[in-house]
């Protein structure tokens, strides 16, 4: 773990990171206790996981059809 993550020209089309892609990103931050460098709007995420943590977990979906797409980003 620990080993840097960078995506860039995320979504450019779409202008940038989507919010809903934001809450996934941020869920998986919470999951292993790691950084994320990345906002709204932007073509680049710089995810650094750390090491998984106990616990629940919880992020808002959004609109309904983005629940199923976090079903399928979060469950191994």
């Amino acid at each position: 773990m620990g080993i840097p993550v960078r995506l860039m020209n995320v979504s450019v089309s779409d202008g940038g990171i989507q919010s809903h892609d934001m809450r996934v990103l941020q869920l998986l931050r919470q999951i292993c206790g790691g950084t994320l460098a990345a906002s709204t709007g932007l073509s680049m995420v710089t995810f650094v996981p750390g090491d998984l943590l106990p616990g629940n977990f919880s992020a808002e979906a959004g609109r309904l059809g983005y629940m199923k797409f976090h079903f399928n980003h979060q469950l191994p």
